[in-house]
C-alpha cells in the first residue's frame, strides 16, 4: 500500500474525524494516522493482513531486514538467558566475556535512521517482538553491516531451530560475526 500525498491527507483527516467522534472501528485510528504521517502506510496492510491483500514483497527491504534482525536477536537473547554454565564457559572462551551480555541495541540514529524508525514501528506500533520494548534503539554507531554478517550465519541455523534455543557453538558463530 502506497499513498499519494492527497490520499495521505485524506486518511489522516478521516482518522482525526474517527478519533474526535469517539467511534470505535475495526481499525485503530491512532495507528492509521501515525503510519500515514510517517510514510509507513505499508504497515497498515501488515498489521491488518486479513483485511488487506499484501505480501512480503510489498514491504520495504529495510523493514524486512529489521524483522529478520529482531527475529535473530530474539533467539540470541533468549538462548543467552537459558545457556548452561558449561555453555557460558564455552561462549566466553570462544568469543569473550562481552558475548555473555550481548543485547540488541538498535541502529545508528545518525546514519541508519530508516532502520531505527522501522525498529520502533515494529516494536512500539505493531507490538511485535515486544521483548525489546522500552529500549532506545539508537546504537550510536553503525550496525547494519554487523547484523547482516550475523544474519548470514544465523539463516542456515534458523532453518533448523524450530523452538529450541541456540547452543553455545551456534551462539559463538553468530556473535563472532558481529
Amino acid at each position: 500500500m502506497k499513498f499519494t500525498e492527497e490520499q495521505r491527507l485524506i486518511v489522516m483527516m478521516l482518522a482525526d474525524i474517527q478519533k474526535s467522534s469517539k467511534v470505535q472501528g475495526e481499525l485503530d485510528a491512532d495507528f492509521i494516522a501515525k503510519v500515514a504521517s510517517d510514510g509507513h502506510e505499508f504497515a497498515i496492510s501488515y498489521r491488518y493482513e486479513g483485511t488487506f491483500s499484501s505480501s512480503q514483497e510489498d514491504l520495504p527491504e529495510g523493514f524486512r531486514f529489521v524483522i529478520d534482525v529482531l527475529d535473530m536477536w530474539s533467539f540470541v537473547e533468549d538462548s543467552l538467558l537459558n545457556l548452561s554454565e558449561h555453555g557460558r564457559t564455552h561462549l566466553e572462551a570462544s568469543v569473550g566475556k562481552h558475548a555473555l551480555t550481548a543485547k540488541f541495541d538498535g541502529f545508528d540514529g545518525n546514519n541508519e535512521t530508516e532502520l531505527m524508525s522501522f525498529t520502533r514501528l515494529i516494536v512500539q506500533d505493531l507490538q511485535r517482538f515486544t521483548e525489546f520494548a522500552g529500549r532506545d534503539f539508537n546504537s550510536h554507531s553503525p550496525r547494519e553491516g554487523r547484523y547482516q554478517a550475523m544474519l548470514d550465519v544465523f539463516g542456515p541455523i534458523r532453518d533448523q531451530l524450530g523452538d529450541r534455543y541456540l547452543d553455545s557453538k551456534e551462539l559463538s558463530k553468530i556473535l563472532s560475526a558481529m
